[in-house]
């Protein structure tokens, strides 16, 4: 059993802001009234399986899911398993036991899924589409991936990451994947045991944000991966980008030159989460 973790990211680590300006930062009397919003690609999720079995491909339309104007929320759903066969032959290739997306227009970019392979080495690649929004001069971002590979013929399991450094998972801002900025590429390769399983779960940063240092204009997310034969994993993520007032930070800078108080200050800094709250998209694990 191993698992190698690859990682990249851009950006200046930003692991603790005191918790007052975390509220500033979602404070509208600060920010003003967020009147652009984001646009939608018209495909939200594309997916492209290859193995020796045959090619298929699934792509998903706006249309099919459900947005929400007042919240800004979009999100579409597979409902029901999906078997994805090849597209000459008919050949099964995959199974999807779930897939879902969820954007927001914030912006933020969630995937999950829970894919069982077929008979042969299989490649798989599964991204979602660009979320383009206002630019956002001065930003902090966070990225999260789990990954659970399960053995299910008891010869063992196999998950290559084939990313750009070797990562499965690819976050990205200012242009699609994978021909975007990479914010982080995450989990490289996943070993299982005969009958046993493998869980990965990696976070840039570990704790708190990155800030980027460039103007951001879009995000988009991916997973490319091999998965060897008869095998089943089981995958969610989350991709986040919080604009940050130039006023904020000026603010922050500020209370961390306070001198003889700073040591006080310092007990009452605590990380900000960009992780989703009443949002949070439900566990394809626990739909099995």
């Amino acid at each position: 059993m191993c698992c190698v973790e690859a990682g990249t990211r851009r950006g200046r680590a930003v692991a603790v802001v005191p918790r007052w300006v975390g509220l500033l930062i979602g404070s509208a009397s600060l920010l003003g009234p967020l009147e652009a919003r984001a646009d939608f690609a018209p495909i939200v999720v594309d997916v492209h399986v290859q193995s020796a079995s045959g090619e298929g491909r699934l792509q998903v339309l706006f249309e099919a899911g459900h947005y929400e104007q007042e919240t800004g929320i979009y999100q579409w759903n597979l409902g029901e398993p999906l078997v994805l066969r090849d597209e000459t032959t008919g050949m099964p290739l995959v199974t999807f036991q779930g897939l879902e997306v969820w954007y927001r227009e914030d912006p933020e970019v969630a995937l999950s899924f829970a894919i069982v392979n077929g008979p042969a080495d299989t490649t798989i690649t599964i991204a979602t589409g660009l979320l383009s929004f206002p630019d956002i001069n001065g930003a902090v971002g966070r990225a999260t991936a789990v990954m659970a590979l399960t053995d299910l013929d008891g010869n063992g399991a196999l998950l290559e990451g084939l990313g750009p450094v070797g990562g499965a998972y690819l976050a990205q801002y200012n242009g699609g994947v994978p021909g975007g900025t990479t914010f982080a590429e995450l989990i490289g390769l996943l070993v299982a045991p005969p009958g046993g399983s493998i869980l990965a779960q990696v976070s840039i940063p570990a704790a708190g944000l990155f800030e980027i240092p460039d103007v951001v204009s879009d995000m988009s997310a991916q997973f490319s991966f091999r998965l060897s034969p008869n095998d089943m994993v089981t995958v969610q993520s989350h991709y986040q980008i919080i604009p940050v007032p130039a006023v904020v930070w000026l603010l922050a800078a500020g209370l961390a030159a306070g001198g003889p108080r700073r040591r006080r200050i310092r007990r009452r800094l605590s990380a900000v989460s960009c992780r989703p709250e009443a949002r949070r998209l439900p566990s394809l694990a626990d739909s099995q």
